[in-house]
C-alpha cells in the first residue's frame, strides 16, 4: 500500500480530474483487494447510476506532481443543508488531505450548506462509514473502505465521530451448537402462526418488493438515510438475486404480511467489484455455491412484533451449524440490541466510523 508523503513536489487541489479520482484507488489498495468498485464510480462521474438523479455529485483531487495524493466527492441533495463527503482515499500526506477538506468545505459553504457528514459515497443505498481497524484482515463482501491512516486524516481537519458500527466475525459454530434462549423464541413464534421461510428464486419480484417496504420504513430514522421510489430500488438491486444463496434469505409472515427479513450473502470479498471477465464470473459462480464464509448484510423487523428478531436469527443459525462455515454479523449500530446477539461465538470485532463538521455561516 503506498503510505508516502512526498512534500518535495508542489501540491494542487483540482475538481472534476476524473482520470486521478479513478485511479489512485488502484494505487493504495493491493490489486485484488480493492474494495472500490470502479464500474460504479465511473456511472457516478457519467451521471448515468440509477440513483444519480437524486443528488449532485462534485469530485475533488489534490495533486503532487503527476499523481493524485488525496481525492473524494462531495454529494448534495436538494433541499438538504448537510453536504456528504465520501469516496475518500489519500496517501498518508496531511498536507494533501487537509488542503481537499478545506476546498470542499470552501465549495460546500458557497452552495449554502452549514454541515457536512462523512464518508458517504453519494448515497446511503451505496455505501457510507469508515473503517478503522483490523487492516490486516482481507475485506469482507460489502465492507466500506479505509486504510490505517484515515481516521487521523479526518480527525486533524476537525470531523468528530458521530456514530460507532462494529461487524462481528462468528466462529464457524460446531454441530452441537444450540442456544436454547432463540430456539425457544423461534418455537413461540411459529405456534402463534408466524411463517419464517426462504424464497424461491422465481419470487424474486415478490420477495424484492416486500423488503422494499420494510426497509424503507424500519431503517427511515438511520443516519445518512434517503429514500428512494420502489422502481429504483429494484434496480439498484437487480443483481443480489445472482449472488445470494437463498437458504440463507428469510423472510417472516403473519397473516401472509411480510413483517421482517433477513438477508445472507456469501462473502465475496472485493471479487465482484472487478470487471466481470469470464474468469471472474466463474470465480464468483463457485464462491455461491461453495462459500468459505458468509456475511449477514440486512435485517429488519416491524417493531410491532417485538422478539420476532431471534425468531428469525435462529432459522439462520441453524443454516449455519448445517453448513459448517463462519459467518460476519456485518455494520451494526451501537447500542442495538443484535449488537449482543450470540456474542459467546463472537471471535474478533470490526470497528467503522461516521464523521460530522459544522462548517458556521455558510455564503449564500
Amino acid at each position: 500500500m503506498n503510505n508516502i508523503t512526498r512534500h518535495d513536489e508542489p501540491l494542487k487541489v483540482e475538481t472534476e480530474n476524473h482520470g486521478d479520482f479513478l485511479s489512485l484507488p488502484g494505487r493504495l489498495y493491493p490489486p485484488k483487494a480493492c474494495p472500490r468498485n470502479r464500474a460504479t464510480e465511473k456511472e457516478l462521474l457519467e451521471n448515468s447510476h440509477v440513483l444519480s438523479h437524486y443528488f449532485e455529485l462534485f469530485v475533488f483531487t489534490a495533486r503532487r506532481g503527476n499523481d493524485a495524493a488525496t481525492r473524494c466527492a462531495l454529494t448534495i441533495y436538494p433541499g438538504d443543508t448537510t453536504a456528504y463527503l465520501g469516496f475518500f482515499d489519500s496517501e498518508n500526506d496531511r498536507e494533501a488531505a487537509t488542503a481537499l477538506f478545506e476546498a470542499v468545505e470552501r465549495f460546500a459553504m458557497s452552495r449554502g450548506l452549514n454541515h457536512v457528514v462523512g464518508p458517504v459515497d453519494a448515497s446511503f443505498w451505496l455505501g457510507y462509514r469508515l473503517k478503522i481497524n483490523k487492516f490486516d484482515k482481507a475485506p469482507y463482501f460489502a465492507e466500506p473502505c479505509g486504510l490505517p491512516w484515515y481516521q487521523g486524516l479526518w480527525e486533524h481537519n476537525g470531523y468528530r465521530a458521530t456514530d460507532l458500527y462494529s461487524s462481528h466475525a462468528f466462529v464457524d459454530p460446531p454441530n452441537t451448537y444450540h442456544n436454547e434462549k432463540f430456539a425457544v423464541r423461534l418455537r413461540d413464534f411459529l405456534a402463534q402462526g408466524y411463517r419464517i421461510s426462504s424464497p424461491d428464486r422465481k419470487d424474486w419480484d415478490k420477495t424484492i418488493g416486500e423488503i422494499y417496504g420494510l426497509i424503507v420504513r424500519l431503517y427511515s430514522d438511520f443516519p445518512v438515510f434517503k429514500f428512494i421510489t420502489e422502481h429504483d430500488f429494484r434496480s439498484h438491486y437487480a443483481d443480489l438475486q445472482h449472488i445470494v444463496d437463498w437458504s440463507m434469505v428469510k423472510v417472516a409472515y403473519w397473516h401472509d404480511e411480510a413483517v421482517g427479513f433477513f438477508i445472507s450473502v456469501p462473502d465475496y470479498g472485493c471479487l465482484l467489484n472487478q470487471p466481470l471477465t469470464p474468469s471472474v464470473v466463474s470465480r464468483a459462480l463457485l464462491t455461491r455455491k461453495r462459500p468459505g464464509r458468509y456475511v449477514m448484510l440486512y435485517m429488519g423487523v416491524d417493531p410491532a412484533h417485538t422478539g420476532l428478531g431471534k425468531a428469525i436469527t435462529q432459522t439462520i443459525i441453524s443454516e449455519v451449524v448445517k453448513k459448517h462455515v463462519p459467518v460476519i454479523g456485518a455494520l451494526i449500530h451501537e447500542g442495538k440490541i443484535n449488537e449482543r446477539y450470540v456474542e459467546e461465538m463472537i471471535a474478533e470485532k470490526y470497528h467503522y466510523l461516521l464523521f460530522e463538521k459544522s462548517l458556521g455561516s455558510a455564503t449564500q
